[in-house]
């Protein structure tokens, strides 16, 4: 046991000393969603599979993800630069942003398809809404959501006529004296 404990200790801290830090990023990715995988299909097991659909999209996604990014960190290890001589590391996240992007747009595609037969099963869509609307009891949650989607577009989009009386981010912009 002690041996084990050594092999893997010897390996980390082989991998923490030659393995650069963009293939260290991609490897926290995938390890993400290596999780995300697992505790999907342990949910699956444990709780069921209705919507079965909505559970096929949500894994497809996990799968395709950890597949494309796999391919991205064979396309962007400089050990592999023989294999790969016309691809820079700039054109291989390109391909794999547009190929996530064309998988996504599938797994939304199909789990949309998944979502309106359950809609349409269990909910009248209108009262659903209507009721949500009028509910008083869903006005902090709103207001919630909107002052945090508001102050995320101050945050990105750099207003500086806003931004500069908010405390702390007020920082970011340097005073005119």
């Amino acid at each position: 046991m002690v041996q084990f404990f050594d092999v893997i200790s010897k390996l980390f801290d082989d991998y923490r000393a030659t393995t650069s830090s963009r293939l260290k990023i991609v490897d926290a990715y995938m390890f993400y969603i290596l999780l995300t995988g697992i505790f999907q299909f342990v949910y699956c097991v444990l709780v069921g599979t209705f919507p079965f659909n909505s559970f096929l999209s949500g894994f497809i996604s996990t799968v395709g993800s950890f597949v494309l990014a796999s391919c991205l960190r064979i396309q962007i290890n400089p050990e592999n630069k023989s294999q790969f001589p016309s691809v820079s590391p700039e054109r291989a996240f390109a391909d794999f942003i547009f190929a996530s992007c064309i998988l996504h747009l599938v797994v939304v595609n199909f789990l949309a398809q998944t979502t309106v037969k359950v809609m349409a099963l269990y909910l009248k869509p209108i009262s659903f809404v209507k009721r949500a609307i009028i509910n008083p009891k869903y006005y902090p949650s709103y207001a919630a959501y909107g002052g945090s989607a508001f102050l995320m577009a101050i945050y990105f989009c750099e207003w500086k006529t806003v931004g500069q009386y908010i405390p702390l981010w007020s920082a970011r912009y340097p005073k005119d004296e």
